[in-house]
């Protein structure tokens, strides 16, 4: 359920934090675009830590991440 919450709001206020707080609107439209990738990035690490938190919990161990 932790992850869950993670998955949904963490990009969302990664977004928030980089646009509005830091000043990223002042940049136009290349602060909008580096805020919303951001936010992408953050949704597909929260993703990822979702997916070993379900493996490791079925299968007992932690895989491996190969690049």
């Amino acid at each position: 359920m932790r992850f869950l919450g993670r998955l949904l709001l963490r990009p969302a206020f990664r977004f928030i934090y980089v646009y509005l707080l830091r000043g990223g609107f002042l940049d136009g439209a290349a602060g909008l675009c580096y805020a919303a990738m951001l936010s992408v990035y953050e949704a597909n690490v929260s993703i990822l830590a979702y997916e070993l938190f379900r493996l490791k919990k079925s299968n007992g161990n932690t895989p491996e991440i190969t690049r």
